[in-house]
């Protein structure tokens, strides 16, 4: 009897835990966030670049957009639906004049066409959006996209909550061989004293420096012939011969005459 209990017992331990197991509720998980950063880099070939007076060249570059967390420590996603975001925007590329009269990008003068030089800019954007980069898209923007609506773009959310003055941190620098033209948030939007223009001017023509001249040579033994060198004055050598025949003569004549004299 005691075992047979013990048996049975020993059976509804084990159909009891069975049926626990079953219908247990299932171990709570942590949803997963995804912290970034997150980068996109878009090629663009000849997207019109306008200045004070119209588009005034064609840009080609590489916009790069980097998008982090502004948090250094980020509640959890159960705490919060939205974070704060900086994105930062950098441009680097070359750009080609498209010409035409009084269209110089800061002072309108008359540009010539084909002038060819680099850009470099930078920019950034802060907003907010769903935590954990949730809604994030990745996109690239185009010929089409504008400056502004770029960030937007890149995150797929035309209506991107923007907190800060888009006009108030960027700066584009525009260099050519010669001339060099600032387009910057506290420059006056590239027009303040000491801006700089891109008008054609030519680049500065190199300075020749003279080649120094070899110095001759004097004639050595060794030379073949035994000939002096290009430039030797032949000339002297040949008075030099002349002169000790002379002189070789008259220290004969001397002799003779004193031979005479005291014969």
């Amino acid at each position: 009897m005691r075992k047979t209990l013990t048996t049975a017992a020993l059976v509804a331990v084990a159909t009891g835990a069975f049926v626990a197991g079953v219908a247990g509720p299932a171990a709570a998980t942590t949803p997963t966030c995804d912290n970034g950063p997150k980068t996109v880099v878009t090629h663009l070939v000849n997207r019109p670049d306008s200045g004070h007076h119209g588009d005034w060249a064609l840009d080609t570059m590489d916009r790069k957009v980097t998008i982090t967390k502004v948090e250094a420590t980020q509640p959890t996603i159960m705490e919060t639906n939205t974070w704060s975001y900086q994105a930062v925007v950098t441009d680097e590329g070359t750009f080609v004049t498209k010409g035409g009269e009084k269209l110089s990008p800061n002072k309108g003068q008359d540009l010539p066409a084909g002038v060819s030089g680099k850009i470099s800019g930078k920019f950034t954007v802060d907003f907010t959006a769903p935590a954990c980069f949730r809604g994030y898209q990745g996109n690239h923007g185009d010929l089409s996209t504008k400056t502004g609506k770029w960030v937007a773009k890149v995150w797929g959310d035309d209506e991107l909550n923007i907190t800060t003055n888009l006009d108030a941190n960027y700066q584009w620098t525009y260099t050519t061989c010669s001339e060099r033209w600032l387009d910057a948030y506290n420059n006056e939007d590239g027009q303040a004293e000491g801006a700089g223009d891109i008008t054609g001017k030519a680049c500065p023509t190199p300075t020749a420096t003279a080649t120094p001249t070899a110095a001759a040579t004097p004639s050595t033994g060794g030379q073949a012939g035994g000939l002096p060198v290009t430039g030797s004055n032949t000339g002297i050598l040949a008075g030099g011969a002349v002169l000790l025949v002379a002189v070789g003569a008259g220290l004969f004549l001397v002799g003779h005459r004193r031979r005479k004299f005291t014969a």
